[in-house]
């Protein structure tokens, strides 16, 4: 993170003295994300408000290359690959219910497939929805056959499917959660709002400081969801030990989710193992885990 931010800063400079508006902006909001991590609330609230309304800066894919293909979407959407399934994660109902565009997800009929129903419209019985490529031994006490449905995500709806880095929307979320680590929760849910109506949906009345911690975090996950950001943000409010709940299926180990606590100690784990190849190739690493 002090790399990061060392070079977002220089980054700014250039940009600056470039005349280059589209980098200065980029490097403010990546340093204003780097500076949440550090626990710099005051930097990164500042960062983000020099970060205009509307802006958007995404890492570009193509249909020149596999290489340059949008992963997200090549993993789950069946040409061939259908190794990603929204099917048993909090964005499954929670779309089916209000259609919120940020969380789209799609399911294919079982006995034809190439028909395709959209997340708002669920299957009736799982039965009826088509699978993904392998079975997974965790989920038989609900699937018996071990085939886990295949709800395809549209958030990235093609090969070409570009993914935001950073945007005006997360600098919000941003000072949101300093509204919240204040106990001003009318005003982060304003800036919730905000987004909230250009999207169509209702908005969000907690009658609590912690009922709103409760709904800021499913929106932080809503906006930024398959941009690789939940794991850290989980890890952040856990060492934080900041107010309000998750939903159960983003609960490790919880009752109703088939996301295990791996840890030696019994205590949630949110680290992945480091690849026996990476452990392999790299002296400074050991080959036991």
């Amino acid at each position: 993170f002090e790399r990061a931010e060392e070079w977002f800063s220089r980054a700014a400079q250039i940009g600056q003295a470039s005349g280059l508006s589209a980098v200065v902006n980029a490097a403010h909001a990546g340093r204003a994300s780097v500076r949440l991590d550090q626990g710099n609330w005051a930097g990164a609230v500042a960062d983000a408000g020099l970060v205009p309304a509307g802006f958007v800066f995404e890492a570009e894919y193509n249909t020149l290359d596999q290489e340059q293909f949008n992963r997200m979407y090549w993993a789950g959407a069946g040409q061939p690959y259908r190794s990603f399934s929204v099917w048993n994660t909090q964005w499954e109902e929670y779309y089916s219910e209000t259609g919120d565009p940020r969380v789209s997800w799609r399911w294919r009929l079982k006995a034809d497939e190439s028909q395709f129903f959209d997340g708002t419209e669920p299957p009736a019985d799982l039965a009826l929805a088509g699978t993904g490529d392998a079975g997974v031994a965790i989920v038989a006490p609900v699937l018996p056959d071990e085939k886990v449905p295949q709800f395809e995500q549209t958030k990235y709806p093609r090969e070409a499917s570009n993914i935001t880095l950073s945007s005006k929307w997360e600098m919000n979320l941003i000072v949101a959660e300093n509204h919240l680590r204040g106990g001003d929760f009318q005003s982060a849910m304003a800036l919730l709002n905000e987004r909230r109506s250009g999207l169509g949906l209702d908005p969000l009345a907690p009658a609590n400081l912690t009922e709103a911690w409760t709904l800021f975090k499913r929106e932080r996950g809503a906006e930024l969801w398959l941009e690789g950001r939940r794991m850290w943000d989980l890890t952040r409010w856990a060492a934080d030990g900041t107010p309000g709940d998750l939903h159960p299926k983003e609960i490790l180990g919880g009752a109703e989710s088939f996301l295990t606590v791996a840890s030696r100690s019994g205590e949630e784990n949110r680290c992945y193992p480091i690849p026996r190849a990476e452990r392999e190739a790299n002296p400074n690493l050991s080959l036991t885990p």
